[in-house]
């Protein structure tokens, strides 16, 4: 019984060290995840700042303000658990994200203003899905951790993002409202003067 009680004992501590990749090293799960964060926690901070300067709708502008906000900090925290860890981070976006953004970058007005936010609400799906995986299936307990707490947030975005979408929508309409209203007046304009 005592030798089974040390082995069991022995078996769950050499379980535990592997687990927690206390070597300086992650699993290839983590690394992917750690990566994958921080290229999408840089892109959205350089997107949202894009967004406070060009966005028409005070929706938008809030969800940037919120979103470069809370991704700066969670990018300091995942900055300082790779760090922790002797473990590096991308400094710079992806060129997927680069071309997402210089995409972004050359839309004005509403235009700009509803790819934001559909650029969200799809990128908050994709990246909250990925936070799930980290939690469920994670091996590293500090990014599990920063998983779990930075979720939430994640989640808000997207329910701001959604709610953004809205708004721009009734801004789109309310444009397109006004301009036949305008052309309706053209056009009685253009009638009127024929017909004098």
């Amino acid at each position: 019984m005592k030798k089974l009680f040390y082995t069991l004992l022995a078996f769950t501590a050499l379980t535990a060290c592997q687990s927690e990749n206390t070597d300086g090293t992650w699993s290839e799960r983590d690394s992917d995840f750690a990566n994958k964060a921080a290229d999408a926690g840089m892109f959205e901070v350089k997107l949202g700042e894009l967004a406070r300067d060009k966005a028409t709708t005070e929706a938008v502008r809030n969800l940037a303000d919120q979103i470069v906000s809370d991704h700066k900090d969670a990018n300091d925290k995942l900055k300082q658990i790779a760090s922790d860890k002797g473990m590096t981070l991308p400094q710079h976006i992806s060129a997927e994200h680069q071309r997402k953004y210089d995409d972004m970058a050359s839309k004005n007005g509403i235009e700009f203003d509803k790819a934001y936010a559909d650029a969200m609400v799809s990128g908050h799906k994709d990246v909250i899905s990925m936070f799930e995986k980290e939690i469920d299936h994670g091996e590293d307990s500090d990014l599990t951790k920063f998983a779990m707490n930075t979720k939430p947030k994640l989640e808000h975005h997207l329910e701001m993002a959604k709610d953004a979408e809205d708004r721009v929508k009734e801004a789109e309409d309310q444009r397109d409202d006004m301009e036949d209203n305008m052309d309706d007046r053209m056009d009685n304009m253009k009638e009127n003067m024929e017909n004098m």
